[in-house]
């Protein structure tokens, strides 16, 4: 400690932005996260700033400093006339006193708290020891000083790697009061921000001078999250923190289980392999059927046992000993064991007792009387009750796949881990057509997943920087597991949910597995989303909700879904509340809101697995269609804020089927020459792109194109067919109502059958008529094509009004 370390004046330093003569220059090494963060930027990003390092902290634990460190005449005077300096441009007069901690990274946002204070070294001094009596000892605890800014915009940017594939992607989070926007930006084509001042003269520069910053830093060789401010004239940088790479044990390599003595069936008293004869006859089960039907279908197969049989099952509930069980569960146990629970005849039994990865016999055995005891006094009979055991199956991935009999596509769900981690967000998402091997994929960036740590226990752990954008499943292993999960749809005659292991390590002789499978309505895996069967949420906007899940007794639910109402969205009490119940049922959180802000990291660092969906608060147009390549950035170039994403797979081949309908009702609407060539524009170019995503040549359209045109003729002529069939008497050829008009001019958008109306999507073209009035029972129906739009609405004595309509079908 140097001679003038208890001098109150050598706890001030003074920042490049301060340029405060009366205090020291302050060093990196010396200010503390928050103040290292501003000292890394250009001076004239953030405001003047007054640091008191970490080091102040220790000395006033240690008793060398009071809670009136700076008392003497001449340093209070100092202060006062630096402060006074720094808050002579705001009207409010006040400072803002936040907390610059020895090791306060990104991953401690929200950690302290912040306060604002009066612009007086009293003032000041009170609220810096304040925060000190706050916190614990774990962390010394500095503070940056910086004037109150009448904030109008707020937000966060971010290029940290669970946020983005590479440095020049951010994301960007503005807030305008509580009303929050989110967004993805590219920075690749901006323009670099230089050393001077972030001037910003209104809302719509804010983009673009954020994206010059971002540009900036993404040449350096760390990611950043921002925190900044406008005030109307001038975005000021209030926190830069740097966020260097996490490092770890790859996905299944932190633990390695031991292996155990070989076992064969002449080996085991009450337990049986599951293979053979006993495979053969495990119909019925849910989980060894589903072995039974891999098998069946060529698939690999782990080794498993099997305990089962109403008087052994009766034998465990009662207490009773079962001759023979405690020599097998010393052999299984051997090494190290997983013993899974199954359940007869009740359906797709989820989420049903198992033990982690075990080796204590005594142990697995209060396992299986205690699973007994419990499904018995729920109604399970034990005839349906059984066990299953295998060796533990170290593996670096885990998927799911939905794959349906009567299609070539197979949609895959996969992450790094156990499978069990997938019922809340996937890491990547694939798609595999199984005749022609073409994979598309996705990958999320998923931070943490469900693993094995060194102690051999399953636990939520942070991906290491190196696996959040890496590909879970290679191509390969996508085409090998869509096409066994096609297997098994055909063999199902339905569509089936499949979990696997992927890139096993040991415990099996083959590179993946599947484990356990689902037949699926046919309805419910249309929906998109996690496809893995464990995805029930439970949706929480308000406190009296999240007080109702905390009240509830055993939820069937494994993922909280926050999805903070505008009053909450900066509460820190509801998210401490959202950790208390999630802990304490362990839950996984699914937050609606800003990856960015504040909560996320709270809820990270109380242990609880969270990951965020972005929710964007402000009117929005809703299109939800495909559009060309370059329409996004002309778009954002007139600083509208805009969600989009890029289809792939069927997804993509199904927007381009629907956009050819749209472009084909374009061109039937044109009223012109040159409206029409635009529109046939439109037609070829989309034909051209559903033709390279179906793999289609242009060859093959031509030769078959031909052949048609040989055997059927062009459009050449205008031939129109009106009617054909057998004509066996004049009164065939009159339709009711119609009898005055030549069958030419019959209508044939609008259609009438008993009680029924048909209508066709296909709009008259101009000229044609376009209102219909029809008899329905004791209503009269009024059909008017407008356009892309059918209006349906009911014709009284009076006329119809706007907003009348029964129905409005959208072509």
């Amino acid at each position: 400690m140097t001679e003038n370390t208890h001098n109150p004046r050598s706890l001030f330093l003074s920042s490049p932005s301060l340029s405060a003569n009366e205090f020291r220059l302050a060093e990196v090494s010396e200010a503390g996260g928050k103040g290292a963060g501003l000292l890394r930027l250009s001076p004239n990003w953030y405001p003047e700033t007054l640091i008191v390092g970490p080091h102040a902290h220790r000395m006033y634990r240690a008793g060398d400093i009071t809670a009136t460190f700076a008392s003497d005449s001449e340093d209070r005077e100092r202060l006062e006339h630096v402060l006074s300096r720094m808050t002579s441009h705001t009207s409010s007069k006040r400072i803002f006193v936040r907390s610059s901690a020895a090791r306060e990274g990104v991953s401690e946002r929200g950690k302290y708290e912040s306060v604002t204070a009066e612009a007086s070294a009293a003032s000041m001094q009170e609220s810096i020891v304040a925060m000190w009596k706050s916190v614990g000892l774990e962390n010394d605890l500095g503070v940056v000083v910086q004037p109150f800014i009448n904030v109008k915009v707020r937000g966060h940017l971010s290029n940290e790697h669970r946020v983005s594939r590479d440095t020049t992607s951010w994301v960007s989070e503005m807030f305008v009061g509580n009303q929050g926007t989110t967004q993805t930006w590219r920075v690749t084509g901006a323009v670099p921000a230089g050393d001077g001042a972030l001037m910003c003269p209104n809302v719509r520069s804010i983009e673009k001078v954020l994206r010059g910053a971002a540009k900036l830093l993404s040449g350096l060789p760390f990611r950043h999250h921002l925190e900044w401010v406008w005030d109307g004239e001038r975005i000021w940088v209030v926190q830069a923190d740097r966020v260097p790479p996490t490092t770890g044990n790859a996905p299944g390599d932190a633990w390695s289980a031991r292996r155990g003595e070989s076992i064969d069936q002449t080996s085991l008293n009450v337990w049986a392999e599951l293979s053979g004869d006993v495979l053969a006859d495990s119909t019925g089960w849910d989980k060894a059927g589903a072995l039974r039907k891999f098998s069946d279908s060529g698939l690999p197969v782990a080794r498993v046992w099997i305990l089962e049989g109403a008087q052994i099952i009766n034998s465990l509930n009662g207490d009773e000993v079962v001759p023979g069980l405690v020599e097998d569960l010393a052999l299984l146990a051997s090494g190290h064991i997983v013993v899974r629970t199954d359940v007869r005849g009740a359906g797709a039994q989820l989420m049903l007792p198992k033990t982690g990865t075990e080796s204590d016999p005594v142990a697995i055995e209060a396992f299986l009387r205690q699973t007994c005891s419990s499904l018995i006094a729920a109604g399970v009979g034990p005839e349906n009750i059984a066990f299953l055991a295998h060796r533990y199956l170290r593996a670096r991935a885990c998927a799911w796949s939905l794959a349906y009999p009567d299609q070539a596509f197979v949609e895959i769900d996969s992450m790094w881990g156990t499978p069990d981690g997938l019922a809340w967000l996937p890491h990547d998402s694939a798609w595999a057509n199984v005749d022609t091997g073409e994979v598309w994929r996705s990958i999320e960036g998923k931070t943490n997943f469900l693993d094995i740590d060194e102690h051999g226990t399953w636990t939520y752990r942070e991906s290491p920087t190196e696996w959040i954008w890496r590909a879970s499943m290679s191509e390969d292993q996508i085409r090998n597991v869509a096409a066994g999960a096609s297997r098994l749809a055909k063999q199902a005659g339905a569509p089936v949910l499949t979990m696997w292991f992927i890139g096993i390590l040991e415990g099996a002789d083959a590179e993946y597995l599947p484990w356990f499978q689902q037949i699926r309505d046919a309805d419910e895996a249309d929906v998109r989303g996690s496809i893995s069967p464990a995805k029930d949420r439970r949706t929480v906007t308000t406190t009296e909700e999240l007080d109702s899940v905390g009240r509830d007794a055993g939820p069937s639910f494994k993922v909280l879904r926050i999805v903070p109402g505008p009053d909450l969205v900066r509460d820190k009490d509801f998210v401490t509340k959202v950790i208390e119940v999630a802990t304490s049922r362990d839950l996984t959180v699914e937050l609606v809101g800003s990856p960015l802000a504040h909560p996320y990291y709270l809820i990270r660092r109380a242990g609880v697995a969270v990951s965020c969906v972005s929710q964007f608060e402000q009117p929005l147009t809703i299109h939800n269609k495909l559009v060309r390549d370059n329409i996004v950035d002309q778009i954002e170039s007139n600083g509208e804020v805009v969600v989009s994403y890029r289809a792939a797979g069927t997804e993509r081949t199904r927007l381009l089927r629907l956009k050819l309908v749209e472009e084909s009702l374009e061109l039937l609407r044109a009223a012109t020459t040159e409206q029409a060539t635009d529109e046939i524009a439109d037609v070829e170019e989309v034909l051209d792109s559903l033709r390279v995503a179906l793999r289609v040549r242009r060859s093959d359209v031509r030769e078959r194109r031909a052949e048609k045109r040989t055997v059927r003729g062009g459009f050449d002529e205008g031939l129109v067919l009106v009617s054909a069939g057998r004509q066996t008497s004049d009164s065939d050829n009159e339709l009711d109502g119609f009898d005055d008009a030549g069958p030419s001019r019959r209508p044939w958008q609008v259609q009438q059958h008993l009680d029924k109306i048909i209508l066709s999507a296909l709009p008259p073209v101009a000229g044609e008529q376009q209102t219909y009035v029809l008899k329905l029972g004791d209503r009269s129906v009024r059909i008017v094509y407008r356009g892309a739009r059918i209006e349906i609405s009911q014709e009284g004595e009076t006329k119809s009004e706007p907003g009348d309509e029964l129905l409005f079908l959208d072509l």
